[in-house]
């Protein structure tokens, strides 16, 4: 693994090279009545172990696929959490915390053709932005674009709910870059709210359809109530070559 990552780094040196689903969290057991998403510790000391592999990866590619038995429990949320959150750990504990963080995601159930609801892609496009991932892939597997039927439904998914979604989470994310962070850093939710996410207040915004299909619009600003709520639910983590609470001053090194 890590010869191959070498040599994507060799052939290709400005790609973030990775392994999909590295690293893991195994939080798996959805049936226990306590369930915390939490991974569990052997799995954490594990990951500890590939020091030699994050120290070869230009990214960390967590799945934060949705496994159809979360549908309608109210898990997804932790579950994901968990995921995305060791991936920045790890990060940390390689020495590299600006090790970009890239969840693979899906617009359905894993293994199933059922869409997402509007709150499961808040669970997981929406908490990964939270974070403060880098990204996200965003996969869809071949059988469910096999007919004409399935890509009119996902393009019909798409103009409806995935696109003003996604309008909505990265729109939050910029403008709370702008805000928070002079433009220099990412909004990453404070540990006091862990529900917190980078949506935009609807009362301030609104996103519109175009009849058809066509380009989304965005309409609004930041309320100063906006900005002192993101305040209080994110804080700033720095691009490289900037530092301070806001990331408003250049690094010395």
């Amino acid at each position: 693994m890590a010869g191959t990552l070498q040599l994507g780094r060799a052939l290709r040196p400005r790609g973030l090279w990775g392994f999909y689903g590295f690293p893991d969290c195994y939080n798996y057991d959805f049936l226990s009545p306590n369930y915390t998403g939490q991974c569990p510790s052997g799995i954490r000391a594990q990951n500890d172990q590939l020091g030699w592999l994050w120290g070869q990866s230009r990214a960390l590619y967590p799945s934060i696929y949705m496994p159809a038995v979360l549908e309608g429990t109210g898990k997804s949320q932790m579950y994901v959490q968990h995921r995305v959150a060791e991936a920045f750990r790890v990060a940390v504990a390689a020495g590299d915390p600006n090790l970009p963080v890239l969840p693979y995601v899906q617009i359905f159930y894993d293994m199933t053709n059922h869409f997402l609801p509007l709150d499961e892609l808040e669970h997981s496009l929406g908490e990964s932005a939270a974070q403060g991932a880098a990204g996200v892939v965003l996969w869809v597997s071949w059988e469910n674009t096999r007919t004409k039927e399935s890509c009119q439904a996902i393009k019909e998914y798409m103009d409806t709910t995935l696109g003003p979604f996604i309008l909505n989470v990265t729109s939050g994310a910029l403008l709370c870059s702008q805000a928070l962070c002079s433009g220099h850093g990412r909004c990453v939710r404070r540990p006091s709210h862990p529900k917190a996410l980078l949506l935009l207040n609807p009362a301030s915004f609104s996103i519109q359809l175009t009849p058809g299909g066509g380009p989304l619009s965005l309409r609004g600003a930041l309320s100063l109530e906006d900005q002192a709520q993101m305040a209080v639910e994110f804080k700033c983590r720095c691009y490289p070559g900037w530092q301070g609470p806001w990331c408003e001053q250049k690094s010395m090194w």
